[in-house]
């Protein structure tokens, strides 16, 4: 990349940096990137402090807040942060529906490139939506579509639940998300990752990474890890997130009777060593974006059972992954997490690793299509 007389300025839009999947992707960016070609900072909905907010600043990038509950005081606080500490060449706007409003108020100030950025497939939580939640996401799709001159989504299921679905000016662009590979180079001691969560070496484990959300489906996943508990009574489940909704899990899995074969992580900074030391990974969400985390989970070389409702984009190294219907028992699951498990050793490709180095999810990758939009060479 030449040399720029400055960098590239850039205000990314978030409600908070806590670790998840978006997060996580933005703090490998901040990681990798050039900073004599980028300048990067962030824009909070929410005050309270976040898990990545001292790193944050640790690499010299700024937070700002701009809380979202008055939205006049939004408007306000927003454009004031804009004239206050711009100018910024780029407004990268993560927020979803929201992105309607930060895009407009970009577009006012002045802001040439505007991106709206979609994340997740919320089409299923948006039809059961009542008459004014429909209105709000009439309109911002509207906004988004007007004001935003860069449409970027991770899957075409993330494309199409933001795109304006009458006369639409903006062209939706898939552009996946990466990870930092260099973080599975060097695999984890996996006995001694074991030894400290109180698991035995010998004991099979199922594993999940992602927050305690409805849409990651986890009351199933304790319905086929009991399975496999069943025919392989040494065997744990270890969850990895944090959430609303994990006390709710965490009592269903005492009324189970199994809550001690069962390890809740909470929010972790160390996931590529929780991932070495788990035997599979289930993943049965009810709706995906795109599910970034199947990308660590290749890297790490797991075998994956997987929830056809999660976009095909996620497959990259194939022998690593069965792919199963939500319709299908949780005994059928339980069956082929434990026929992945047999077959791990047959994969024909050693360094998964090796293959997503060459994909569209290396973050190397990432950082050079951005800045391609950032500065108006890639249409």
């Amino acid at each position: 990349m030449e040399q720029r007389a400055r960098p590239v300025k850039i205000l990314h839009i978030v409600g908070r940096m806590n670790r998840g999947g978006v997060e996580t992707w933005l703090m490998n960016l901040l990681r990798t990137v050039d900073r004599q070609s980028w300048q990067m900072d962030f824009l909070v909905g929410d005050p309270t402090p976040a898990d990545y907010d001292e790193e944050i600043r640790q690499r010299g990038a700024r937070i700002f807040h701009c809380p979202v509950g008055n939205p006049f005081l939004y408007l306000f606080r927003l454009n004031q942060i804009l004239r206050t500490n711009g100018p910024y060449d780029v407004i990268h706007s993560h927020v979803h529906h929201f992105s309607g409003i930060t895009l407009s108020i970009a577009s006012i100030a002045g802001i040439p490139v505007r991106v709206a950025h979609s994340h997740c497939d919320s089409k299923y939580l948006d039809s059961q939506a009542g008459f004014l939640r429909r209105a709000y996401l009439g309109l911002m799709k509207k906004l988004i579509d007007r004001y935003a001159t860069v449409g970027l989504a991770v899957s075409e299921e993330a494309a199409s639940a933001l795109a304006n679905d009458n006369h639409r000016r903006l062209e939706w662009q898939i552009r996946h998300c990466g990870i930092n590979l260099s973080d599975y180079a060097t695999p984890a001691n996996r006995t001694e990752t074991r030894r400290r969560w109180g698991i035995p070496g010998s004991a099979l484990v199922i594993g999940h990474v992602g927050n305690f959300h409805f849409a990651k489906n986890h009351s199933f996943i304790l319905q086929v890890a009991k399975e496999i508990f069943l025919r392989q009574p040494d065997s744990r489940l270890v969850l990895v997130g944090d959430g609303a909704l994990r006390g709710t899990i965490q009592e269903m899995a005492t009324a189970g009777g199994f809550a001690d074969m069962v390890i809740f992580t909470g929010s972790r900074s160390d996931v590529p060593q929780l991932l070495n030391m788990m035997d599979v990974f289930l993943f049965p969400s009810l709706y995906e974006g795109l599910g970034l985390v199947v990308v660590e989970a290749q890297a790490a070389g797991l075998p994956i059972v997987i929830a056809d409702s999660v976009p095909r984009e996620t497959e990259v190294v194939t022998d690593l992954f069965a792919w199963m219907s939500l319709s299908q028992t949780p005994e059928d699951w339980a069956e082929k997490c434990l026929q992945m498990v047999d077959r791990k050793d047959q994969l024909i490709h050693p360094s998964p690793r090796e293959i997503l180095e060459e994909s569209s999810f290396n973050i190397a990758t990432n950082w050079l299509e951005l800045d391609r939009f950032y500065t108006g060479q890639t249409a």
